[in-house]
């Protein structure tokens, strides 16, 4: 069945709520909170909890006209409260697009891009106080929505789906797990986006079963009037003694209890919610190793296919297109020959120092706040960047047989490039981040175990570069085109890769872009944008093969 106001069947209780069922209609609770326009005006016994069957087939039937902004489809239940955004969006949409949701009236919700910025940010080596994992996840970015930091006792974070497991198994006793503080931590987690209910707990309903034992079992076998003669007793066994005052913290030392008393209210219908089971140390360690093995591969075992692969690309003149990686194995012995190792990790600094200030413009957060500082000093890395990238370039592909007599730095004629270099990259970053999405999603849906893959190291490693192989795959053309841009006129010589044996100057003048592109479509047809393609092709190969064995060993 499918709830009533987004038209999902999917059903979590920990993110979306109970899903209710009433007759042949069924709605998420939460969907019935927060859809706007809809109101509870009956009884908590009536229909979907007070929320009239009729009000919910009208707002049916005004959501089916509203599309979400995330997924484009019908049945956007949910408003973002900014007034100057009115974006709509499904209440899961919203959950996985890092929306925000306040469960106190009016019941306001919010889009991802006007969620409240706090104040406070954790540390890069914060931990969460419930499950005692690392706070941050592999991006490594801050997100306000999913990590939440506590109002009473400060300096304490939570994650979000951890804190909203622990609200649910509270119930009514909801309350700081550091310091049982319960009024202003209540109210602060229902604005941040946790929701609690008032059910008893489990304790609490055995607690009242058992009174209400006791008082059927005196008025059983105690009289109400003394007068009244008593009629003999079944013979049945004496009942049983029962302790109620029985402190289940006796073997405990008092600086156990607030622990073990928050361990103790545990639902058994979430025990197989496979967010929450986190892997042995032995396995985590293996994953963060393997992780930091891959890196290392990345940036330096693939950097002499990087040599290979640029210099066969930037050379108009070649016969050799060195496609496929075959025709380059020969290459390489006599490269190796004839100028030793050193041939293949030229310009690896430069190549470094561009990866790790890559880096750096990516996740820049520090000045968030201040926009023209932030904007500034991003333009000052963009500035860096594209000198590494015309210096790495130069001294990637020329040759060692020769004296290099490049100046580092960069002339006037590289200015007008700049921006054809930062369009690029940012084109292949949202590229990159789309089809990873895309990726992560024909993962999940191969496996029953949705959670479990979608948060494994090892699948999130495989997912990493399936993307990055399809990025360079699409966007090499466009490489081609700026390398060759970047080195006409600059009489650079480079190893000839057609003999292995001798070398080559570049003499290319074009007039612009549009040039490159037809001449290259004219003496080499469009082959020739992916020239050197093989070295692509040797490094991904000899990537995978190295983490394979990596984990075979392990």
């Amino acid at each position: 069945m499918k709830c009533e106001l987004c038209d999902s069947s999917r059903q979590d209780e920990i993110q979306f709520g109970s899903f209710l069922i009433r007759y042949d209609k069924a709605a998420h609770l939460n969907c019935l909170i927060l859809s706007y326009g809809l109101k509870q005006r009956g009884s908590d016994n009536v229909d979907f909890n007070g929320y009239l069957f009729s009000d919910v087939s009208s707002r049916r039937r005004y959501f089916y006209k509203q599309s979400c902004c995330y997924c484009n489809e019908r049945y956007a239940n949910l408003k973002c409260a900014n007034k100057h955004c009115q974006r709509l969006f499904h209440f899961i949409c919203g959950i996985e697009n890092r929306a925000r949701n306040q469960y106190v009236k009016p019941y306001f919700s919010y889009c991802n891009q006007h969620v409240t910025k706090p104040k406070y940010r954790p540390k890069s080596t914060e931990f969460c106080c419930i499950c005692y994992d690392n706070l941050f996840d592999e991006s490594k970015r801050f997100c306000p929505v999913t990590m939440l930091r506590s109002p009473c006792c400060r300096d304490n974070w939570f994650h979000k789906l951890c804190i909203q497991r622990y609200a649910l198994e509270g119930g009514r006793s909801f309350r700081c797990p550091i310091c049982n503080n319960t009024e202003k931590f209540r109210k602060s987690m229902l604005l941040w986006g946790v929701f609690t209910h008032d059910n008893p707990t489990e304790e609490e309903i055995f607690q009242e079963h058992m009174d209400h034992l006791i008082v059927m079992r005196r008025e059983l076998f105690e009289p109400q009037d003394e007068d009244e003669p008593l009629v003999a007793p079944l013979q049945i066994d004496p009942p049983l003694e029962i302790n109620f005052n029985h402190d289940y913290h006796d073997d405990y030392d008092s600086d156990d209890y607030d622990y073990d008393y928050y361990d103790y209210y545990h639902h058994n219908r979430f025990n197989n919610y496979h967010y929450f089971q986190t892997p042995d140390e032995k396995s985590k360690g293996f994953c963060i190793g393997l992780k930091r093995f891959c890196c290392v591969i990345n940036n330096v075992l693939c950097h002499p296919f990087v040599v290979l692969q640029q210099q066969s690309q930037i050379n108009v003149v070649s016969k050799s297109y060195h496609i496929l990686p075959f025709s380059l194995v020969p290459i390489i012995t006599k490269l190796y020959r004839q100028q030793g190792w050193l041939v293949f990790w030229k310009g690896f600094f430069e190549s470094l120092c561009l990866k790790g200030v890559s880096l750096l413009f990516r996740n820049l957060h520090f000045f968030d706040e201040m926009p023209f500082i932030y904007v500034g000093f991003k333009g000052v890395i963009a500035v860096i960047m594209f000198v590494l990238k015309v210096n790495g370039l130069k001294m990637t592909v020329g040759t060692l047989m020769l004296p290099n007599d490049n100046i580092i730095g960069c002339g006037s004629k590289f200015w007008p490039l700049f921006f054809i270099y930062l369009s690029l990259e940012f084109a292949k970053w949202t590229f990159s981040a789309l089809a990873k999405k895309i990726t992560r999603a024909l993962f999940r849906n191969k496996s029953t175990e949705r959670r479990i893959i979608a948060e494994d190291q090892e699948c999130t490693m495989q997912t990493d570069l399936i993307t990055r192989i399809i990025t360079e795959t699409v966007f090499y053309p466009c490489e081609t085109v700026l390398h060759r841009m970047l080195l006409q006129n600059t009489n650079t010589i480079i190893d000839n890769l057609d003999t292995g044996t001798t070398v080559m100057p570049i003499f290319t003048y074009f007039k612009g872009t549009k040039d490159c592109f037809k001449t290259t479509v004219g003496m080499e047809g469009y082959k020739g944008f992916y020239k050197g393609f093989g070295g692509l092709i040797l490094q991904f190969a000899v990537h995978a093969a190295i983490v394979k064995i990596a984990k075979w060993l392990s």
